[in-house]
């Protein structure tokens, strides 16, 4: 954002430091919600991804410390964010101080994943998380808590200053807490190698949630940020966005063909009804056949259908999450539409889109082009006139000699 945007704008004097702490809190956060979250709900199958959680947790929220006291410029009074300076060693807490809050999370959050950490280290969990042990539970929730505020503290930090953008819109906080939480659960699956197949599903499933949440959250906070946010939603960043969830959860083969056919047959739905209505109508849609369609849009709502139609048809998919896949798509429809009020006879082609990428989706490309018994003939077919004429260069190469020149 140029410094001319508001007078009252300042750059802040922000380096590395604060960019890492930006995103190790947010893993460090998602990491030990999610070691939290099976330690409440899972099984004894999930043992060894919440184990990693225990181990990494602590360490990591080390690091994150010594990011944001290497920024302070006189990191030996770092101590002077969490107790008072005249009453030492007594605590300092100000409710209305987004800093002390912050501090306070840090602590919290801190002496739980110690304590996790250290039953992991000496006890191997048998200590305080062994199963059924309340007080392993109580630790859980309180840290798991604790990884969530850690997680979505730095964007209540940024919403409540007066920087242009990140303090126009209530929804960057969430954003930073869906994300945290989905890097943290991926971080999980990279480093779990002896993580049990159910758990890898567990995780995988609840990631991809995350993710639905924080491209949802993404076009809400865009949504709120009123004309800058309109301008960010129909370019490319946008695309970007979308192609990058599509290629995770459906793969790239239907990534490319979800855009492609989406954007093709989309505009050619909407434009032959167009040409139909024209021949009963001369002068109909002229209005709307004047107005810049560059097809993005249509992209974006192609890979959305592919997205949830993936989603939809996962094996065990329960009746709360085809709800929570259907919400999702409904409320970027919303989003969009808020953005987008003004709408044309063109805009039809999202709707079209989206059919058209959960259809990508649902069915093999190879049965959208032609059916599987004709594809099979025809390849049998290739694979014999293939062996006749190999069968036949052989035979003129291996005639004699004196049969060629007779004739």
């Amino acid at each position: 954002m140029p410094p001319d945007f508001n007078p009252s704008y300042q750059v802040p004097n922000w380096g590395w430091w604060i960019v890492l702490y930006f995103f190790f809190g947010g893993v460090t956060g998602g990491i030990y919600f999610a070691a939290a979250w099976l330690d409440l709900f899972g099984d004894a199958n999930d043992r060894a991804a919440i184990r990693l959680g225990h181990l990494l947790g602590f360490p990591l929220i080390i690091i994150c410390s010594v990011f944001l006291i290497a920024d302070l410029g006189q990191p030996l009074r770092f101590w002077h964010m969490v107790f008072q300076s005249e009453r030492f060693p007594e605590p300092i807490l100000k409710p209305y101080s987004p800093m002390s809050l912050g501090s306070l999370i840090l602590v919290v959050f801190g002496t739980v994943s110690f304590l996790s950490f250290v039953d992991e280290v000496l006890a191997r969990g048998r200590l305080l998380h062994s199963p059924g042990n309340p007080i392993g539970k109580l630790l859980s929730i309180i840290g798991g808590i604790a990884g969530l505020a850690l997680a979505g503290y730095t964007g209540a930090l940024l919403n409540t200053t007066n920087e242009p953008v990140w303090g126009n819109s209530p929804w960057l906080s969430a954003l930073f807490l869906f994300s945290g939480i989905s890097t943290g659960i991926a971080a999980l699956l990279l480093f779990a190698r002896r993580t049990s197949p159910a758990t890898v599903e567990k995780l995988s499933e609840a990631d991809n949630y995350m993710m639905l949440f924080e491209l949802i959250t993404l076009v809400v906070f865009l949504v709120t940020l009123g004309a800058i946010g309109s301008r960010f939603i129909f370019g490319s960043a946008t695309l970007v966005l979308f192609g990058i969830v599509t290629i995770y959860v459906c793969g790239s083969r239907i990534l490319w063909t979800a855009a492609a056919m989406g954007h093709v047959f989309s505009t050619l739905c909407v434009y032959s009804m167009i040409a139909l209505a024209r021949f009963v109508d001369s002068n109909a849609f002229d209005s709307v056949l004047s107005g810049r369609d560059i097809g993005v849009s249509a992209i974006c709502a192609a890979w959305l259908g592919a997205v949830a139609a993936t989603l939809w048809r996962r094996p065990g998919r329960t009746r709360n999450g085809k709800i929570a896949i259907a919400a999702g798509v409904v409320l970027v429809g919303t989003c969009a539409y808020f953005v987008n009020p003004d709408l044309t006879a063109l805009d039809s082609d999202h709707a079209y889109a989206f059919a058209i990428g959960a259809a990508v989706a649902l069915v093999p490309v190879r049965a959208l082009v032609k059916a599987d018994t004709v594809y099979s003939y025809s390849a049998a077919a290739y694979a014999r006139v293939r062996l006749l004429v190999v069968a036949a260069v052989r035979a003129a190469r291996t005639r004699p000699a004196w049969s060629r020149r007779s004739a």
